[in-house]
């Protein structure tokens, strides 16, 4: 049920969230309308409104000219950084201190 956004605007949905068996990897799907074009170098990463907000997947339009259809995987994407967790090491001094 989280959103999925690009340059802030609220486009579509998540619909399911599995770990793929194996190699230990998050799959997530998404609902967009189908007369948005994604490019195959497309981005997406988690991102978080505010320190402790709402956990959505923003995407980065590509501009490779070739569109990827339904269903296709998005490879690129971004590690994201989990505010909460850096606040509670930091909170809790197990920060290194290097």
């Amino acid at each position: 049920g989280s959103s999925v956004r690009i340059a802030g605007v609220t486009i579509g949905d998540v619909t399911d969230v599995t770990l793929k068996p194996g190699d230990m990897v998050a799959l997530v799907v998404f609902r967009v309308p189908t007369n948005l074009k994604l490019d195959d170098d497309t981005v997406a990463a988690i991102k978080s409104s505010g320190l402790i907000g709402e956990k959505f997947i923003s995407l980065k339009p590509g501009g490779s000219g070739t569109t990827i259809k339904p269903g296709a995987l998005i490879i690129d994407t971004e590690s994201s950084v989990d505010l909460e967790d850096v606040i509670a090491r930091f909170a809790f001094g197990s920060v290194d201190k290097k």
